[in-house]
């Protein structure tokens, strides 16, 4: 949680938490300014907006250098709340936190669009594999709805790059050995991506588009 020692209200317009920095003197060295944010899964924090040199507080304006303004405490609403960062998708506007951890609810097309994954098309997020090693380029699909397409196989597949031949997790040799496979016995395009992934292994299924 965020230091509540530092909170001395809200800014002007109502909308703004302020948390004042202290430098080594004891002075006012900025200001810190939070909103409050609900991600899609409903998940609520306190996401860093503002660094100012200057704020208004009660109708009583400090700026940088000053002496401390007097600290309140916060209010029951935003007391408990974590300080986040979020993402917002392009095509909805919902946020989600940049930190998560185990399954995501969002996912990133182009290196830097970020979309919920109920948004993404999925024809965005999967790969064309044109030779074997296309494999390797496969995005999570976990959680997308892959309308339009019908999954052909499904290899599991040693992420670490430890795997030896004979366990059950092929190794990066045996996936690209299977990858040819699949593309020399279908005639149209494959597509592919990653439908579950743990600590040391993936599951990439390979998909076609249906007529």
């Amino acid at each position: 949680m965020i230091n509540s020692k530092n909170y001395i209200g809200t800014n002007s317009r109502g909308d703004t938490h302020i948390f004042q920095e202290i430098d080594s003197n004891g002075m006012i060295r900025g200001f810190n300014g939070y909103c409050v944010v609900e991600t899609v899964d409903g998940t609520k924090g306190l996401e860093n907006v503002q660094w100012t040199h200057k704020e208004t507080i009660h109708g009583v304006m400090y700026e940088t250098g000053d002496l401390l303004a007097p600290i309140i405490d916060m209010p029951d609403d935003i007391a408990d709340l974590y300080e986040i960062n979020t993402v917002s998708c392009e095509e909805c506007g919902g946020a989600h936190d940049s930190e998560q951890y185990g399954a995501m609810s969002f996912v990133v097309v182009n290196e830097c669009e970020v979309y919920c994954k109920q948004c993404v098309k999925s024809s965005d997020l999967l790969v064309q594999v044109n030779e074997s090693g296309d494999l390797f380029k496969a995005r999570d699909v976990d959680g997308i709805d892959l309308n339009g397409y019908e999954e052909i196989d499904t290899l599991f597949c040693d992420s670490s790059g430890f795997g030896a031949p004979g366990e059950m997790a092929l190794t990066k040799n045996q996936a690209l050995k299977r990858m040819q496979d699949l593309l020399d016995s279908n005639s149209g395009p494959i597509y592919a991506g990653i439908s579950d992934m743990g600590q040391f292994q993936v599951y990439v299924t390979l998909y076609r588009k249906v007529a």
